[in-house]
């Protein structure tokens, strides 16, 4: 392959602004970084926009062989400085190659048309820390969730720290992002889904999980729990019992434990 060419003053100022929430929605872009994630990134045809990396990347015997590889899969790629992947990168210590990418589009239409008899979904409602949301697509992922619901109150999908905690899941899992959740219960419902709720004071989770049929599991903030009317449209409430010495449980750890429940913990070796 060509080697790369150093990135121009347009292209780079593009790319700042999709540290910008508002930029990535209106273009559809966004950005990844580390050597793995865009690796993932690069096995999905039609993913990447641009790759990014410096010459010291560049340099390296493993990162001429990446190079190579994003040749051969016909990704542009640009060379940009140690001070412009500082004004790029929100890591402590970046590893010298990002990506612009287009996320994968999933939406409620997709949802609907999922066929199995046993299928899970995974919904938040209103979950706004990225780490968290990023940790429980993850989760999803090694638990083999069918596809995950992100509420127009949550977290954007796009934002980087959610995308970094994902650690490349995003790819693995559908995910289906700004879904209003009053409007999408209703319409899964109607095709033979339960709806359990974790709730604290519902149901003991080893009373309703594991549990068969199509099942949509709802999971709200640490701070807020559920939104009313997402609560009001549960069949059922469960409850993840602890110790009582503190007030809740992380939502991410949360959702875990309930996946594995619900899955008696085989559901990711399918």
């Amino acid at each position: 392959m060509p080697p790369p060419t150093p990135i121009t003053a347009g292209k780079f100022k593009s790319f700042r602004l999709l540290l910008n929430k508002k930029h990535r929605l209106e273009s559809g872009t966004c950005l990844i970084e580390g050597r793995r994630f865009v690796a993932e990134a690069l096995d999905r045809p039609g993913t990447i926009d641009c790759l990014l990396c410096t010459p010291r990347f560049a340099g390296t015997p493993e990162g001429a062989e990446f190079l190579r590889d994003a040749g051969r899969r016909n990704a542009a790629v640009h060379t940009i400085t140690e001070k412009q992947l500082g004004q790029l990168s929100d890591t402590v210590s970046s590893q010298g190659v990002l990506a612009v990418i287009r996320l994968p589009g999933v939406g409620p239409q997709d949802i609907l048309r999922l066929r199995g008899e046993r299928l899970l979904l995974v919904a938040l409602d209103g979950v706004t820390d990225p780490g968290n949301l990023g940790a429980i697509i993850r989760t999803c992922a090694w638990f083999g969730a069918d596809a995950v619901l992100i509420s127009e109150r949550s977290v954007e999908l796009s934002n980087p720290k959610l995308l970094r905690s994902t650690m490349g899941a995003v790819f693995h899992v559908p995910v289906a992002a700004g879904i209003s959740l009053p409007e999408m219960i209703p319409d899964l419902r109607k095709k033979g889904f339960r709806i359990l709720a974790a709730e604290a004071g519902g149901e003991p989770a080893g009373a309703v999980l594991p549990c068969g049929g199509n099942v949509l599991l709802v999971f709200g903030s640490e701070a807020r729990g559920l939104s009313p009317i997402v609560r009001d449209l549960a069949d059922v409430k469960f409850g993840i019992a602890g110790s009582g010495r503190i007030e809740s449980l992380n939502v991410s750890v949360a959702v875990g434990i309930a996946l594995f429940m619900a899955t008696s913990g085989t559901r990711n070796a399918r």
